[in-house]
């Protein structure tokens, strides 16, 4: 998804500190792009998590919440990934 501009280093910085706070433990984050589709690129926030699915699905949903509420377009700019 395009950007009219990149995020900020604000912008990264909040959305990183929500990621901590909902998933203790090491956070990190990454531009990434589709191979078939290049210029298709997104921010993927990587974070570590222990327990079941179920347990950590509402915060999930939290983080989603959140960071539309600091970014709302395009919506699949940022991405969370969950490690065990």
């Amino acid at each position: 998804m395009l950007l009219r501009e990149p995020p900020s280093a604000e912008v990264l910085g909040t959305i990183k500190a929500i990621t901590e706070a909902l998933f203790p433990g090491p956070v990190d984050f990454a531009e990434e792009f589709d191979p078939a589709e290049p210029n298709s690129r997104y921010v993927v926030f990587t974070a570590t998590a222990k327990g079941e699915w179920k347990d950590l699905r509402g915060r999930v949903i939290d983080w989603h919440a959140q960071v539309r509420a600091i970014c709302p377009e395009p919506i699949n700019y940022f991405r969370l990934e969950i490690q065990p």
